[in-house]
């Protein structure tokens, strides 16, 4: 599934800049492979992560949800799917440490993480 991305802003800040804004797994690989500059990656982290070769990412930035403290407006199992909608506590911060279990398997060991 690809995002609809909205790039007025982006392209702002990166006027004059060799900058690609990739959304969905099945462009991410491709790009991440070329010369492309800046490669902007928008996606679901639990789909797009697995996809990205090892050592391959100079910045993650990222801001995950509270546990428990946003209505999605989804039902009680869509919701329990969902980051920082799990049952417990311990399901949350299980979850995170595989995501950024991932996060450093892609990250180049001089990488950096921006966590908000």
């Amino acid at each position: 599934m690809t995002s609809e991305v909205k790039t007025d802003a982006v392209e702002d800040v990166f006027h004059g800049v060799n900058c690609n804004i990739r959304t969905g797994k099945d462009q991410i690989g491709r790009f991440l492979s070329s010369d492309a500059g800046i490669t902007l990656i928008q996606g679901n982290c639990k789909d797009v992560l697995e996809f990205i070769p090892r050592e391959s990412v100079d910045c993650v930035i990222t801001s995950p949800p509270y546990w428990n403290q946003r209505d999605y407006q989804v039902s009680d199992d869509e919701r329990h799917s969902l980051l920082g909608g799990e049952a417990s506590h311990l399901d949350y911060v299980n979850n995170l440490a595989g995501i950024f279990s991932q996060v450093k398997r892609v990250l180049k060991k001089e990488g950096s993480l921006w966590l908000n």
